[in-house]
């Protein structure tokens, strides 16, 4: 057994008898030398050290066998709870049938990260008498009474229950390798509280007041609960991988509104942000698991649809998402106000097949956690599942009216700054500062410190780029204010001119948003900033070339050599402005043309093979940097918005301009909670892919044609080999007669004539 169980038998003995107690047990088991909190979780220990320290206290104590097993199962399950565990037992089941059912899948999970475990196998069935009866297989023997503490301990702490737990008979068999194997069967009743197989069914268990409220004191609560928990996983990859295989089980067994509500309550959101932060497959199976073919309506009146009439060049690039306030599928979906789906075709629409699924979880985009970690997370395979899309094009569409806000105000920034620098005329300009500066100050400053209260570290390129910002605006505002002309001096002029050149690459980075622009000029942004280590290794060589035509000129250094050497190198042009003129040595000569070879023709060749190699890899993952972009550009918007509930939709100008207002300065939590995530895919694709794509498609092509091969010859070489074998050790018998030939008897030779010698 690994050492968590060693410790957790240490932990009862100091907590139900003391430390003079588990000394003595040390000391009977043969384990004196092990210092207190010396069992390493992660660490395997043979099976004899765990029975013999449960021995050691029965020894001491003078307990029974099984009243100690009974005492640490239950101990087992509390420790669990209050050691970080807890949130993978309150996700394993709405109650003790579903709880027990899935406990194999625990095991499963955690021997990814421990593939030492050995774990007992559990099957559950429901008797006709309301009760369980339960199997309890395992190679070790003699510990089927920790069960029994195990499942008084569960009803108590995850569903408020008493249960009794009781062993019918055991019997023994042998595994697949010859294992030997205890069969326990037990018997589980409800003694008080819900029943074995009842899950939340009043409405009251659902629909609690402000159960899913920020302001709450439940969600405070809550919240601190789940940055313990996030902070447990990620620093026990092995338990995180262990939650994502769990998570995707638990979806599997979702087949009505009930549990879904249920287990989105019980869900911990922190925990998803700590799987996805992390680099294991797990994590993007777990965020895929959050999706899943939805109900259909339980009169069967209400059909899935296959096929729509949707807008979008089809793939990822015509996904469509809406949440609605239920899981099973009714006409509202793709009819009434603003359906997800359209049955009849629009102007700009066409019919095509598609496929429907929902999220299970309610509210997925609670306070931006999912959003923090698909920003950070190092796992692409996470930003390349339909999840992820769906999660970031919901998201995207509650942030859509701010960005265009911002994009207008940046807008007119621009246009009143390009009047002051190409035409002289800053009318108009310095109240559009002021209204800029106070945005940016109120902007940057709600989201740092959000930012702080969510325990999230702010990037020092924002710090740097807001306090560049701020300096640029009070400069501009204090140059517009005092003087009518353009600024006649030189730290005026750099000012308005480092201000004109950040506004433009500013709404650049705006557009990145935009699926139509940001994908297509994301890869090229990526691969400009590729060019870091060549302009490094350029840069070098242009000094050493230019450190040595100062070292033969008659001449200081000046910045007409410094701008011939530049041109020379780049273009190979402009070359008096190196050299003086005057000298005319044949070496002097070469070395100027070995310049101008290394320079322009061989380094500018590699630039450009650098850049197109560095754009196609880009192009081929541009959905993976597009979604990591909109998840930043998503989650800093979010952070700015207030998160207040909306009125009531009010008809009228005036109804449409308060909520075009609170659209574009409010985050709407109306209601949110109630609400699930459904998601609409086309099963076309799109045509619009990268030539690297295209490459790797058609040589996967041609290597899966070339395996074909490859294993039919190597079948035919075995039929073969086969057909060989049977005629060798196959008896030979005569051709003539059919009889048998004697061993070693050769047959005989039909092309001699009967005549011939030796017949």
């Amino acid at each position: 057994m690994y050492g968590w169980i060693q410790e957790t038998i240490e932990a009862l003995v100091l907590e139900k008898f003391g430390s003079e107690v588990w000394e003595k047990v040390k000391l009977e088991a043969g384990l004196a030398s092990i210092p207190t909190g010396g069992f390493a979780r992660n660490e395997y220990y043979d099976d004899a050290i765990t029975m013999n320290l449960v021995k050691a206290l029965c020894k001491v104590r003078k307990l029974e066998m099984e009243s100690a097993l009974i005492l640490f199962g239950e101990f087992f399950i509390s420790w669990l709870m209050e050691h970080g565990y807890g949130s993978m037992l309150r996700n394993q089941g709405s109650n003790m049938f579903e709880f027990l059912t899935t406990v194999d899948d625990l095991h499963k999970g955690l021997q990814k990260g421990l593939p030492e475990l050995v774990p007992p196998r559990m099957i559950c069935t429901k008797g006709g008498d309301a009760t369980l009866r339960v199997e309890y297989i395992s190679c070790r023997s003699g510990l089927a009474p920790m069960v029994i503490g195990m499942v008084r301990q569960v009803g108590r702490q995850l569903f408020q229950s008493d249960y009794s737990c009781t062993m019918e008979a055991q019997k023994q068999s042998r595994g697949e390798n010859g294992e030997a194997l205890e069969h326990t069967f037990l018997k589980i009743a409800c003694v008080s509280g819900r029943a074995l197989d009842q899950a939340l069914i009043q409405a009251s268990d659902l629909e609690e007041p402000d159960s899913f409220d920020v302001d709450s004191e439940c969600s405070l609560k809550s919240s601190a609960r789940e940055s313990q928990d996030y902070d447990f996983l990620q620093q026990n990859p092995t338990m995180a991988g262990a939650f994502a295989h769990i998570l995707v089980e638990r979806v599997k067994l979702l087949d009505c509104p009930l549990k879904s509500q249920h287990f989105g309550h019980n869900f911990e959101f922190a925990q998803l942000m700590s799987l996805m932060a992390s680099y294991t497959p797990e994590a993007a199976v777990a965020l895929s698991g959050l999706f899943r073919q939805p109900l259909r309506d339980p009169t069967k009146s209400t059909p899935v649809p296959r096929h729509a009439c949707i807008s979008g060049p089809g793939g990822r690039d015509g996904l469509f998402t809406k949440s609605y306030d239920t899981i099973v599928m009714n006409p509202g979906i793709f009819s009434g106000h603003d359906p997800l789906l359209r049955l009849t075709a629009g102007k700009g629409c066409r019919q095509v097949p598609v496929e429907l699924r929902v999220c299970v979880i309610p509210d997925p985009l609670r306070s931006g956690l999912m959003l923090k970690s698909l920003a950070t997370t190092p796992n692409d395979a996470v930003l390349a599942t339909l999840a992820a899309q769906a999660l970031l094009d919901a998201a995207w569409a509650l942030t859509r009216s701010r960005k265009i806000f911002d994009i207008a105000c940046e807008s007119i920034i621009l246009l009143f700054t390009c009047g002051w620098i190409f035409f002289r005329e800053h009318r108009g300009f310095w109240p559009c500062l002021v209204f800029c500066l106070m945005k940016e100050l109120v902007e940057k400053g709600m989201e740092t410190v959000r930012s702080w209260k969510n325990g999230w570290s702010v990037p020092l390129v924002l710090v740097a780029g807001t306090a560049l910002n701020i300096t640029l605006y009070v400069l501009l505002v204090y140059q517009a204010i005092l003087s009518e002309e353009y600024p006649s001096d030189r730290m005026g002029q750099i000012a308005i001119a480092v201000f004109g050149c950040t506004r433009w690459w500013s709404l650049l980075a705006h557009l990145r948003g935009f699926k139509a622009i940001g994908s297509k000029i994301l890869p090229i942004l990526y691969a400009l900033g590729s060019m870091g280590p060549f302009l490094l290794v350029f840069g070098i060589i242009m000094l050493g070339f230019l450190s040595s035509f100062c070292a033969l000129s008659d001449e200081a250094l000046t910045m007409t050599r410094v701008r011939g050497i530049y041109f020379l190198a780049m273009l190979g042009e402009e070359g008096d402005t190196v050299l003086d003129g005057e000298r005319e040595e044949w070496w002097l000569d070469s070395w100027v043309f070995l310049f101008v070879v290394v320079m322009c023709l061989v380094l500018l060749n590699i630039l450009i093979g650098i850049l197109g190699e560095a754009y196609d890899m880009y192009r081929d993952s541009s959905e993976v940097i597009f979604s990591r972009e909109r998840a930043r550009v998503t989650l800093s918007i979010t952070m700015r918005l207030l998160p207040m509930t909306w009125p009531e939709h009010r008809v009228g100008i005036c109804g449409k301009l308060q909520r075009l207002l609170l659209s574009v300065f409010t985050e709407n939590t109306c209601g949110r909670h109630k609400k699930y995530l459904w998601a609409v895919v086309p099963q076309d694709r799109s045509l619009n892919v990268a030539r690297i794509t295209s490459m790797k498609e058609h040589v996967s092509h041609e290597s899966e044609r070339a395996v074909k091969a490859l294993t039919a010859i190597h079948q035919r070489l075995e039929q073969l080999e086969l057909d060989w074998q049977y005629l060798k050790h196959s008896p030979v018998k005569c051709p003539f007669s059919g009889a048998p030939l004697a061993s070693g008897c050769q047959p005989p030779d039909v092309h001699k004539r009967p005549d011939a010698p030796g017949r």
